[in-house]
Order: C-alpha cells, then sequence, then structure tokens
C-alpha cells in the first residue's frame, strides 16, 4: 500500500501564506469558505487543500463572497 504524506498546516501558517491573521482564517474555515478539519479540537488545514482552494480562487471557478456597499446618504 503506497504510504500517504499530508502537510497539515495551523491557522496561522495559512494566514502567514494567505497574509492574514489566524483569526480572520478560522472565521474563513468556520463560514464554509476555507476548507479545514479539526484534529484533536483544533482546526488545521491540509496544504494541498489550501493550494486547490487558492488555484481555484485564482482561476476564477469559486466566486468571492459578495461586498455589501452601504447606501449614501
Amino acid at each position: 500500500m503506497p504510504s500517504m504524506t499530508i502537510e497539515i498546516l495551523t491557522a496561522e501558517e495559512v494566514g502567514e501564506l494567505l497574509r492574514l491573521s489566524s483569526n480572520k482564517v478560522i472565521l474563513m474555515a468556520r463560514r464554509g469558505e476555507l476548507p479545514y478539519f479539526t484534529l484533536d479540537g483544533r482546526v488545521r488545514f491540509d496544504a494541498a487543500d489550501v493550494e486547490n482552494w487558492l488555484k481555484a480562487r485564482k482561476s476564477g471557478c469559486i466566486p468571492a463572497p459578495p461586498r455589501t456597499v452601504s447606501p449614501e446618504r
């Protein structure tokens, strides 16, 4: 059976890659915007999943979340 290697990243490490705070990364994950899993109750990320997510975002396959614009007064 072939061995499987998974690179597991923390929210801090993903934040460094995406230039976001770890809190923002966790928020995005909890909202379903970024793939994650929990390990021993902690949020963790598969590096390959994050890479695929980023490639899809860059190619336009995954639309950016809508921005709300407040009406002018």
